[in-house]
């Protein structure tokens, strides 16, 4: 049997999801897209058809369930599981499985239904006497493998019965059961030879074994041989060990589904490549269906390029135009993916794309400078100073609209006015269209903030004694302040400036003294607000205050510019 498509109706956060199933499916999008519930919808829908055939007498469905009866629980409320609103008599979760049987080329469809039933009870409504119900209500052989996320093994395993271990994987917990699953696998010669076979593509000469001797030991042991050494199967790296949980299950129980939700998570990019290639091998070397759900981007260059894949992309629990590939796969390495998609829903016009991790304060100095908060759409991300993250993603938000524009944000970083227009003139021969740099006027977004005038407009206060507080605090702190001017002109040498010609050292800047111009907003600021404090001064309202004085001329136009009505290209100088 062969599944070719499959739907899933108002389950959990999927309103409506119809996908065909080629070899690989990627199922991406942001937070509460509806991943999960779409891998759990699958699996819940096949163990129901399980809970049914285990629960009735005489080999039958039947037509009703307790909520004890249902295999797998993907939360512990069954009457949540409908989209929107709890389930009734009337509302609840439908599932539709397109397939064929083997040796026949004919297309059928298996609808599941799932409503409340009387007593607290769930209603379960299909067809017992399809070939798909036969099949996929088979605990002896699981449809459907579910691994929510790829964890360790426990220290320690009993032998357990095939109908418990089969138990344990419909519930999820196959990783519980590994060490019995590879035992069985052990002592079947030609399972043993094709995990053999699947695991050595991977990793070459990899060979399991074991001691244990059901009438002696009390606890499984299996051994792991790789590179001439062998070593308990708990001993093993992450990424051999998910290799080998994945290869297991698929050999043991040939599933016509492998669903995997974030098996990437927290495992470092080798892990994920060889994570990537196992999942390529089993799909060339089997009839299994395999749909993950991934964050990763190195899971998905990997496997979306396969002639073979498909990209599922979720947002609200609806699929989404696929889109091009390579940018989805830049969102995903900055992992901008949520972002992205605010940024489609909100449909801005203006992407400040900005090397400021924390965006309160840039957004402050956005609104004195002429941009309202639903005008823009902010994306941090870093390299901003050597462009090589900024150029692609802002290439992908310009091609989403004639009327985007890009505005690239980095810190002037002590920096002179000569080395600035420099440095912009040079880079922005590497921009896409309608994609512009900003570059903070003094040394970052923060020293905007430290300017006197703007200390004493937001405090009432005159210049003078605001510039008085500046210059106390750098008199007190001259020495670290000297100190980062120093270090953050061998590093613009070294790499933002270094094809500038004669470019000068921080002494043959400094002078006397270090000058307000030349010490970072990042260092400066604390001090700063520490002294407002201290003088019984709110310390916020320094920069929460969008005054004039933050206005920046470039910027401002650049605001300007893109504000304009029309298409933006027709406004370009």
């Amino acid at each position: 049997m062969e599944i070719k498509a499959l739907q899933v109706i108002n389950f959990k956060r999927s309103k409506d999801i119809e996908i065909a199933t080629p070899a690989i499916t990627i199922v991406i999008g942001g937070n509460n897209s509806g991943k999960s519930s779409l891998l759990q919808g699958i699996h819940f829908a096949i163990t129901v058809l399980q809970s049914a055939r285990l629960s009735a007498d005489g080999g039958k469905a039947i037509s009703t369930l307790g909520f004890d009866q249902f295999i797998y629980k993907p939360t512990g409320d069954l009457t949540g599981l409908n989209h929107g609103s709890p389930l009734t008599s009337k509302k609840g979760p439908d599932f539709v499985f397109t397939y064929k049987d083997a040796g026949d080329d004919e297309l059928k469809k298996f609808e599941l239904t799932l409503r409340r039933g009387k007593n607290a009870n769930i209603s379960v409504t299909c067809d017992e006497k399809s070939t798909f119900f036969t099949r996929a209500a088979d605990r002896a052989r699981p449809f459907s493998v579910f691994v929510p996320g790829l964890a360790g093994v426990p220290l320690r395993e009993e032998l357990r019965t095939p109908s418990v271990v089969a138990n344990g994987i419909a519930q999820g917990d196959s990783n519980v059961y590994l060490r019995n699953v590879l035992y069985r696998i052990l002592n079947d010669a030609e399972k043993l030879t094709r995990f053999h076979e699947v695991i050595g593509s991977i990793f070459e000469g990899l060979k399991i074994s074991s001691t244990f001797n059901p009438d002696i030991h009390l606890f499984i042991d299996i051994a792991v041989e790789l590179d001439g050494t062998r070593v308990p199967l708990e001993m093993v790296g992450t990424g051999c060990l998910q290799a080998i949980q994945l290869v297991a299950y698929v050999t043991a129980y040939d599933p016509s589904l492998l669903l995997l939700d974030e098996p990437d998570a927290h495992l470092h990019p080798s892990n994920q490549r060889l994570l990537a290639a196992t999942l390529l091998r089993i799909s060339s070397t089997g009839k299994t269906k395999i749909i993950l759900a991934s964050h990763s981007r190195h899971i998905f260059d990997a496997l979306a390029h396969n002639e073979e894949s498909q990209v599922v992309w979720l947002r609200h629990g609806v699929k989404q135009p696929e889109g091009e590939r390579t940018g989805l796969s830049v969102l995903l390495d900055l992992g901008a993916l949520d972002s992205f998609e605010l940024f489609k829903a909100d449909k801005q016009k203006i992407v400040f794309l900005t090397e400021d991790t924390k965006v309160a304060r840039l957004k402050i100095l956005l609104q004195a400078n002429g941009l309202a908060e639903g005008d823009y759409f902010i994306q941090p991300l870093h390299g901003v100073n050597n462009l090589t993250a900024a150029v692609p993603i802002a290439d992908f938000f310009i091609k989403q609209a004639t009327n985007t524009w890009v505005i690239i944000h980095r810190d002037g970083d002590c920096m002179t006015d000569k080395e600035k227009e420099w440095w912009v003139e040079n880079e922005s021969k590497k921009l896409p269209e309608r994609t512009f740099l900003f570059v903070t006027p003094l040394t970052d977004v923060e020293h905007s903030f430290c300017q006197p005038r703007h200390v004493a407009k937001v405090y009432g206060m005159t210049e003078e004694a605001a510039n008085q507080k500046l210059q106390d605090i750098l008199t007190e702190n001259a020495a670290k302040l000297t100190v980062e001017y120093t270090q953050k002109r061998t590093h613009l040498k070294d790499n933002a400036l270094r094809k500038m010609q004669n470019v000068p050292s921080a002494g043959d800047l400094i002078g006397k003294a270090i000058c307000f111009n030349q010490v970072k907003g990042k260092s400066l600021l604390p001090l700063l607000l520490d002294s407002l404090s201290a003088d019984n001064h709110n310390p916020m309202r320094l920069t929460t205050v969008p005054s004039p004085i933050l206005v920046d001329v470039g910027l401002a136009a650049l605001v300007q510019r893109a504000k304009l009505p029309g298409d933006a290209q027709t406004v370009l100088p």
